[in-house]
């Protein structure tokens, strides 16, 4: 090999190298970009200092007070080994945006009962990326976790608080909102979304003090899974079942965590329950939302 053919091979191998921190270099920036400028899904976890803190400051935001349980008891259930006593798998995805929460969904999920409750869901309404992308990311999360993690899921339950005549401008478009983003996840997963036609009570906060229960009627909302045909009614024991899941394994653990005097509180429960199950005629009426 001659002198030339020598420092020709090395400078192909320099340029080479070069070219090769360029391409690395032009892929960190990529990654940064896309990490930072576009809005992702991921899991909460325990130890999650910054955007557990993030997480509080938004559900406080957006939240009215008379519907949410403390910040302390919710962020409780990211030790999954909490709600794994109750065959219980209690979940929270956040949005972030520029490495910022700007939007959570909470979901809780029985093994038992194979129904899936949506307690929880809210965006930051002064992010306009956030508003734009963050609702179809976490219910596009949503729609696979179901599809692949909980494929024994029989439905998908929540409730929507009506409207009231004192509710602020503010309170009744957040309201609207909620039902437009679950019509977006009956649509994704190809099925109905229902009102379950019942006088439904959502039970007074856990964390309430015991002679004051006070009660909020809401629609209990209904996507069923394993069928995609129209139904015009259940049965009497299917809404007994959703009604048992979310006043037993949802309410009322909650009161279990925070605190240990719950005598009275599961009395209350218990006394709900058997009022349905006095009332609920033998076929209850389901009406059709949106396909």
């Amino acid at each position: 090999m001659t002198l030339n053919n020598i420092y020709n091979s090395q400078y192909i191998a320099e340029i080479a190298t070069i070219l090769s921190l360029i391409n690395m270099f032009i892929l960190f920036v990529l990654w940064t970009v896309k990490t930072l400028c576009y809005p992702k899904v991921i899991v909460l976890k325990k130890g999650d200092t910054r955007h557990i803190n993030e997480f509080i400051d938004l559900y406080t935001d957006t939240i009215d007070p008379d519907y949410r349980i403390p910040s302390d008891l919710i962020t409780i259930y990211l030790d999954q080994s909490v709600g794994q006593s109750r065959n219980l798998v209690d979940m929270i995805y956040v949005c972030t945006y520029k490495n910022t929460v700007c939007g959570y969904l909470k979901i809780v999920y029985s093994n038992d009962y194979k129904i899936l409750f949506i307690p929880y869901m809210g965006i930051d309404r002064y992010e306009q990326k956030a508003r734009n992308k963050a609702v179809t990311l976490m219910l596009n999360k949503l729609t696979k976790v179901i599809e692949k993690r909980f494929i024994d899921c029989n439905s998908v339950v929540f409730e929507i608080e009506k409207p009231k005549h004192l509710d602020t401008k503010n309170i009744v478009s957040q309201k609207i909102a909620r039902i437009r983003h679950f019509t977006k996840l009956s649509k994704k997963l190809d099925r109905f979304l229902y009102k379950i036609d019942i006088d439904y009570i959502q039970p007074s906060m856990p964390t309430e003090t015991e002679d004051e229960h006070p009660e909020e009627k809401c629609l209990l909302m209904y996507i069923p899974l394993k069928t995609s045909t129209k139904m015009n009614h259940l049965n009497k024991k299917e809404v007994m079942q959703v009604i048992s899941f979310l006043y037993k394994k949802v309410y009322q653990f909650q009161k279990e965590l925070a605190s240990h005097d719950v005598d009275i509180y599961c009395k209350y429960i218990d006394k709900l329950i058997n009022k349905y199950e006095k009332n609920l005629h033998q076929k209850v009426n389901l009406i059709e939302f949106i396909k």
